[in-house]
């Protein structure tokens, strides 16, 4: 299970298109860490696993389904594992197809009377919400507080059957059963595999397919071979492999390379980035492997790279905007799923990676001017223009710095769009107190994205953003939204401190102000805040009434 269509963003291991990859060959992959420490070593599940997950702890499942999901194999998999009182969420094309004749009502933030209302009548119906958080707090299950229990690891071999010669030939046969058995040699046979890797690459009787197979395997071994003879060989043979035939074999031969960190490869990776007649695949898989090594040298060819990529994107969005196909009423447009939004930004987005990896200022002047985007129309409205230069945006705020943080701060308050910015990694890049400052002022954003992903950052700041969400909380000056969702994050935070700032809200002259704090007493369990609570159950405001009421509700759940 995976949200994006691509995995760069969530790890440093594999990156490119996630369905380039079989969930054997990454189940390994530490997909946690690019959260936070705390979640290191986080793997990505089957959906069959999170399934008998939920069915094992008394959980309801809220599914963000994708339009690329066969509605049959999800109905098929929900009554094996007897899950199909199940709340569906997200953009979804093939949804009535996949629900079937069940009834489902669109619902959106702050919509929470209609939400339990539907709840109390749950039965087989099907709740279809576009921000899952709330509905799972209507639910209360905070699993973080209660004994989890974890469903046996779903494993579709025995690894004391797993026989080495065996691997190796199912390998040479290629095909995904060659990749499926890379992947079980890398795991189980880790110090062996390398050489068995390395002689498959130079074997004129093997095909390109289990060539390709075994250099991307050999790039997942990088951390083990880089230093050794048997690195050096492997660097050798696939330098010599970016000049194949097969386009597979040279993708997975550039992968391996930036994997290695090969100094010596820089030379044939920029000739193959710079080579028009090359697939933009393979030239976005050199222009990776430049940014993983970091170098220096790589740094112009990116940048001519990507100015050539922008500007034939930006041509593109000319002759859409000419045409007017895809806009909406209010101007702007969303995703045609052209070649241009699913191929050919990836070579310009792998460059920006590859910038933002090297780091420096020349890299960072390029990347601030891509982010202005000049060749752009209709950069502040066409959605198009807004991925690209938030991508842009996003390897400069990884490089760091005074002035990307200040161009990520100005992007975020443009009109009329979020920013699809990785707000997380910004705080990765910058010192809390930078960054904290500037998390506070999204919080009274105007766009409900803006603050949530504000709010998921500050969270994973932790202790050093409480005293100043407190500050925002108490400031009588600030806006109404802004302080709601001081009040709201506070409720996610295990602190003293925020129990008594949230003591004193309950007592606020703003009803939105008060709701959220009895809110945030339920979440966190203050038992002492049960009489005030009582007391609010009849307030004159709806709104602080029913939060106040959940809150007791939860302070009485055991």
């Amino acid at each position: 299970m995976f949200h994006d269509p691509w995995l760069d963003a969530k790890n440093d291991e594999v990156l490119g298109a996630s369905g380039d990859w079989l969930w054997e060959e990454i189940n390994d992959v530490d997909f946690g860490s690019w959260y936070d420490p705390r979640f290191k070593d986080e793997r990505l599940p089957l959906f069959e696993d999170v399934l008998g997950f939920a069915r094992l702890n008394g959980l309801r499942l809220t599914l963000d389904i994708k339009e690329n999901v066969t509605p049959a194999m999800v109905r098929a998999l929900l009554k094996k594992h007897d899950a199909e009182r199940v709340v569906y969420s997200g953009w979804v094309g093939n949804f009535g197809s996949l629900v079937g004749a069940q009834r489902w009502i669109t619902e959106f933030d702050g919509d929470r009377e209609r939400i339990r209302q539907i709840l109390g009548h749950f039965g087989g119906n099907t709740v279809w919400v576009d921000h899952p958080r709330v509905l799972l707090d209507l639910l209360h299950r905070d699993v973080s507080k209660r004994e989890v229990k974890m469903p046996p690891l779903r494993l579709a071999y025995r690894p004391e059957e797993l026989q080495l010669d065996t691997l190796v030939e199912q390998v040479r046969a290629g095909g995904d059963q060659g990749r499926i058995g890379a992947a079980r040699l890398r795991k189980h046979f880790r110090d062996r595999a390398s050489a068995a890797f390395v002689g498959i690459l130079p074997d004129e009787g093997a095909s390109a397919e289990p060539k390709a197979i075994a250099a991307r395997a050999l790039g997942r071994l990088a951390d083990t071979i880089r230093e050794s003879k048997k690195g050096g060989k492997a660097a050798e043979l696939l330098s010599g492999a970016l000049a194949d035939s097969s386009a597979e074999l040279r993708a997975a031969a550039a992968y391996a390379l930036g994997k290695l960190k090969h100094e010596g490869a820089v030379a044939g990776l920029v000739a193959v980035l710079r080579n028009p007649e090359e697939t933009a695949k393979v030239r976005a898989e050199a222009a990776r492997a430049l940014g993983r090594i970091r170098s220096p040298r790589a740094i112009q060819p990116l940048v001519e790279t990507a100015q050539l990529q922008g500007a034939q994107a930006g041509e593109y969005l000319r002759r859409f905007v000419a045409s007017t196909k895809g806009y909406t009423k209010e101007g702007y447009f969303f995703r045609d799923n052209s070649a241009m939004y699913w191929a050919m930004p990836q070579l310009l987005y792998a460059c920006y990676w590859a910038l933002g990896e090297i780091g420096g200022e020349p890299a960072l002047d390029f990347l601030l001017a891509q982010y202005e985007a000049k060749q752009f129309p209709e950069k502040d409205r066409l959605m198009e223009a807004i991925f690209v230069r938030a991508r842009a945006l996003d390897a400069a705020a990884r490089i760091g710095g005074a002035r990307a943080l200040a161009a990520a701060k100005a992007h975020a308050w443009k009109p009329p769009h979020p920013t699809y910015l990785d707000y997380v990694r910004l705080t990765r890049n910058f010192p809390a107190n930078e960054v904290v400052p500037v998390l506070l002022e999204f919080l009274g954003h105007p766009n409900g994205w803006q603050r949530q992903e504000a709010f998921y950052a500050l969270l994973r700041i932790g202790e050093p953003a409480i005293e100043p969400l407190i500050g925002l909380l108490n400031d009588k000056q600030a806006s109404l939204i802004a302080r709601q969702w001081a009040a709201w994050t506070l409720g996610w935070m295990d602190d003293p401190r925020v129990v008594a700032a949230l003591t004193t809200a309950l007592n606020d002259r703003v009803p939105g102000v008060r709701a959220k704090a009895a809110w945030a007493m339920g979440k966190l369990r203050v038992q002492e805040s049960a009489k005030r609570l009582e007391e609010l159950s009849k307030d004159t405001d709806p709104l602080v009434r029913d939060y106040a009421a959940e809150a007791l509700d939860r302070l009485r759940r055991p």
